[in-house]
């Protein structure tokens, strides 16, 4: 079943909606949001279990990708520039081949069409196991995290699906054993017979492994009209590495 989906929503123009990813939210693509609001009206939603969205165990790309359905119609948006950044990318490829009516273009970022291992996920035992009942205070979880996180950047994500649960409580707003427990299933290849003939670009940062040489004929096979542009000095979080090389990629690729 569908989901209503929480959102922020910017700017004026043609609609561009933007997926985040895996524990991600709306609020780590709002630097980016607020950028192309100048040009164009810019949807961000909490993709299920995330942020403030509505909880669900069910997590299929099938079930994703129905629920941006259900959003670009409860908003009106007959047709939109989507772009997805990992599992938001999945989604966004699922939904572009489900609905391709719907999608004038489509941004793809450092994530491919295969099946990805679900085993190797940093840290998951250490947020499954994190226990709030010895945390009275924000700096305790960021000082807990420290100790066992050594990315900067993975601490800073993990903080953002903590919220307040009341006085001295911490809990987390995200739905994260729902989240683990559907990995797989989010991580699982998109698969479709059918094929995507609108532009469509694919951003890939220097130093992730996410999209190889030997993925390429397989995402062609859906996706002919690809191109993919490489960020030189960015690894998976591309839009953080290196945000002014990837608006650049991405305005040039929308401006065509």
């Amino acid at each position: 079943m569908s989901m209503k989906l929480f959102y922020r929503r910017m700017g004026e123009g043609k609609p561009l909606v933007l997926l985040h990813g895996l524990l991600g939210s709306s609020d780590n693509l709002l630097p980016i949001g607020k950028y192309f609001a100048d040009n164009y009206e810019v949807f961000i939603p909490d993709i299920r279990n995330h942020g403030h969205s509505p909880h669900s165990d069910v997590m299929s790309l099938e079930a994703l990708s129905n629920d941006i359905l259900v959003f670009f119609d409860d908003h009106n948006i007959s047709e939109a520039i989507l772009m997805g950044h990992s599992m938001g990318g999945k989604i966004a490829m699922q939904f572009a081949l489900n609905n391709m009516s719907r999608i004038e273009k489509l941004i793809v970022v450092d994530i491919g069409v295969k099946k990805y291992a679900s085993d190797n996920l940093k840290h998951k035992q250490t947020i499954l196991e994190m226990n709030f009942n010895a945390i009275s205070s924000r700096k305790e979880v960021k000082i807990m995290l420290k100790e066992k996180v050594v990315d900067e950047g993975l601490v800073k994500l993990i903080l953002k699906n903590i919220e307040s649960k009341g006085h001295n409580l911490f809990g987390w707003r995200s739905n994260v054993e729902a989240i683990y427990a559907n990995v797989p299933n989010i991580l699982d290849a998109v698969v479709s017979d059918e094929v995507f003939n609108k532009p469509t670009l694919f951003i890939k940062g220097a130093y992730s492994d996410y999209i190889t040489p030997e993925d390429l004929p397989a995402i062609k096979k859906n996706f002919p009209l690809m191109r993919i542009d490489t960020v030189p000095d960015a690894g998976h979080w591309v839009h953080v590495d290196d945000k002014g090389y990837f608006i650049n990629a991405v305005e040039r690729f929308m401006k065509e």
